[in-house]
């Protein structure tokens, strides 16, 4: 029995072949595709090994060239006299105290012109219930004269009475106002100095080995150094204060 095969004349053969050779393009063409795909992320992950490769090298080399420094700086020490070594040491190390004395005293000035120009009177305001220090950046001299309402708006712009302002200036600074002449600015500035400048001294070792210091009351200057993350109040008592020690989180 012969096979039931299309005639010579039949399409059926040309079909399937062009059937067959349109799924085989298509199967090229996604395989170009996705061979493209692979080669440029190949080329990504090369640029990629190369640039780490250079940096790889290149800190090689410096870790070589530090490694013969010191090398070279050890056998020049060794070959020199022991009092002589000792000279450069203490030399090296008056030098170094030189250079943070000048940044101490750098980041001082820097500390007491914000104080002036910016934080004193933003203090000033808290305390004598104005806004909360650092969100109203527009305090001058004439709404810390005329004071707040209790709702913390400003009050009447009207000259108070010297007599009247230096008592309220004495009742919420106290000594910290400089004596008579002085303005809440300034008494809120000196309260600040005074206040960073004992916080330094703690932490130094200054207080009986305490790094806390006991606060006299509860001022605006103590909460807004908190709130900076500048310092932080005893876990137990509020009236004890401290700086935050930056130096020993690195370290950590």
């Amino acid at each position: 029995m012969k096979p039931d095969l299309p005639s010579p004349t039949s399409l059926i053969p040309a079909l399937l072949a062009a059937r067959t050779t349109t799924q085989t393009t298509r199967a090229t063409k996604s395989a170009i595709h996705s061979t493209q795909d692979a080669v440029f992320s190949m080329a990504r992950q090369v640029q990629h090994e190369e640039s780490s490769l250079r940096d790889l090298t290149l800190l090689k080399s410096k870790l070589e060239s530090r490694i013969t420094r010191l090398r070279t700086q050890q056998s020049q020490q060794r070959a020199q006299p022991l009092a002589e070594r000792a000279k450069q040491l203490i030399q090296t190390k008056q030098a170094r105290i030189r250079v943070f004395d000048s940044e101490t005293e750098r980041l001082r000035e820097t500390l007491d012109e914000f104080i002036k120009s910016d934080l004193a009177a933003m203090i000033a305001a808290e305390e004598l219930g104005g806004p909360v220090a650092g969100e109203d950046i527009g305090i001058d001299e004439e709404m810390l004269d005329a004071g707040f309402s209790r709702s913390g708006k400003p009050g009447s712009r009207k000259v108070a009475v010297q007599d009247g302002r230096q008592r309220r200036i004495d009742e919420i600074w106290g000594t910290a106002s400089g004596g008579d002449g002085g303005s809440e600015k300034d008494a809120a500035a000196a309260e600040v100095r005074d206040l960073v400048e004992r916080l330094l001294a703690a932490l130094a070792g200054e207080n009986e080995g305490s790094v806390y210091i006991n606060l006299d009351r509860d001022s605006a200057a103590a909460r807004f150094l908190v709130r900076a993350k500048v310092a932080v109040f005893h876990p137990k008592d509020a009236r004890r204060l401290r700086l935050v020690d930056f130096g020993r989180d690195l370290e950590g």
